[in-house]
């Protein structure tokens, strides 16, 4: 098989090319999952229906003016950056940013444009080709019972509405209304500076939305700058096993229409959200574990902050040359307000999550994968569906 495909990935192939000391390369992929689950649908899967075929077209651009620029572009085809987003298909510009290198030791970088977060550990690994699941983590994938596009969601009305079943719960409305820690690699729009010093590395951005916000919201917008979101990572890597870091980011979490529901006098700004995280992985021979633990506070018109604690851990063990096993436990608990009655009350379900996955690289390029997660709620809140299954395979060209 390994043959037949070679044969038919060389009969398609996309130009590198240097001209007058530009360095051009297009390249691409395209996968296809079909997912299999329960109603509602967990993680940030948005589809209905027991079954959802989801097909992705990347096509990138990499250009190298000199040693010291370089530009990216990727553009996508599919039915939603999550799947069922956009059920009869969108195409979008996912990212695009030009970096410069200040110096030749890779000390002091700079990049502007649209470009995922520094935040964390997932998003350097968040690609179909890097990440053993078919799935983000539970930080980075499930929503929270958090309103965005109107703050008197967040309410402890409307939160005891939802806890005793008066009003539609987090889970059977529209994902778009909620947020989440931090929504996959948030490819929202800024500018960064980051680097390396010996065992360091370092990065600090300036995005025009918080971690958490929707898709729709990471297109640029002159006005969401006026309440920026400003976030960074600090890393140490003490030797070629251990990678730690430390990331923070402080912004407003609630949407530009969100703001005709405050009171006079207030602003998106004055509600922002904090996250807190540490992350670490190990990797030694044919193992790799890694897993990242976020803080998030998010601050509402009355009463206490809403506070979520999420984590997830996951191990890859590499049982032969281009074939894996995985494994990945995630669990997000959070805080009870005080309702209108004085009651403590739940705003959204505490989930704990089981997650096993397969790959199978069946040439450098070629790439099948296989999913199951189990979802457990807690908390006196109706969560997502248990079940998930997927299956993938991709075709980098």
């Amino acid at each position: 098989m390994k043959l037949w495909v070679s044969i038919l990935t060389s009969l398609f192939v996309i130009p590198s090319f240097a001209k007058d000391g530009w360095e051009w390369s297009l390249g691409g992929s395209f996968e296809n999952t079909i997912f299999h689950t329960d109603s509602p649908a967990p993680s940030l899967l948005k589809f209905d229906e027991d079954f959802f075929y989801q097909p992705r077209l990347s096509l990138t651009l990499d250009v190298r003016p000199s040693d010291r620029w370089y530009f990216h572009a990727r553009t996508r085809i599919d039915r939603g950056f999550d799947a069922a987003d956009a059920p009869d298909g969108e195409i979008r510009l996912d990212e695009v940013f030009l970096r410069y290198q200040a110096s030749e030791d890779q000390m002091l970088q700079f990049q502007v444009g649209k470009f995922a977060t520094f935040f964390g550990r997932h998003v350097r690994e968040h690609d179909f080709y890097d990440n053993p699941f078919l799935t983000a983590p539970l930080p980075y994938g499930e929503i929270l019972g958090v309103g965005v596009r109107n703050p008197f969601a967040n309410s402890s009305d409307n939160i005891a509405a939802r806890a005793n079943g008066t009003q539609a719960g987090v889970f059977n409305s529209p994902k778009r209304n909620w947020a989440t820690p931090v929504w996959g690699p948030s490819y929202s729009t800024g500018a960064a500076v980051f680097g390396h010093i010996k065992h360091f590395d370092y990065a600090f951005e300036v995005k025009n939305v918080n971690l958490g916000a929707h898709p729709n919201q990471w297109d640029p917008d002159l006005s969401d700058f006026r309440n920026p979101t400003f976030s960074g990572r600090l890393g140490y890597r003490p030797s070629a096993e251990w990678d730690l870091g430390f990331s923070f980011s402080r912004g407003p979490y609630l949407n530009p229409e969100a703001e005709r529901f405050l009171p006079n006098g207030l602003d998106r700004g004055d509600l922002p959200n904090t996250i807190f995280g540490l992350d670490a992985r190990w990797a030694h021979g044919d193992f790799i574990i890694s897993g990242e633990i976020l803080y998030s506070q998010f601050e509402r018109l009355q009463g206490e902050d809403l506070e979520s604690l999420s984590w997830y851990l996951q191990a890859r063990w590499k049982a032969s040359p281009g074939f894996w096993l995985a494994t990945r436990l995630g669990q997000t608990m959070n805080n009870e307000v005080r309702g209108p009655a004085g009651a403590s009350t739940p705003w959204s379900p505490d989930l704990f999550r089981t997650e096993v996955a397969a790959g199978w690289r069946v040439t450098p390029d070629v790439l099948l994968k296989a999913q199951y997660s189990y979802t457990e709620s807690s908390g006196g809140l109706a969560g997502p569906g248990e079940n998930l299954f997927g299956f993938g395979g991709g075709w980098r060209f």
